[in-house]
């Protein structure tokens, strides 16, 4: 094999590699555990501070 083929390989081997590490640390650090949740919360979020605006304007 040529150089330009083992330089392929070990390129290929090298974006696998980092690829696989980043994907166990994300499963370490929990990215994956709760994926559904984060939209739930965004909307109970926006109910709050909706609900917050709405008391100020009453007090005024």
């Amino acid at each position: 094999m040529n150089i330009g083929a083992w330089t392929l390989i070990i390129v290929l081997i090298s974006f696998s590699g980092s690829a696989i590490l980043i994907y166990l640390l994300g499963k370490k650090l929990g990215q994956f555990d709760d994926v559904e949740g984060i939209k739930y919360r965004m909307l109970e979020d926006d109910d709050e501070i909706v609900k917050d605006d709405d008391s100020d304007k009453k007090e005024s």
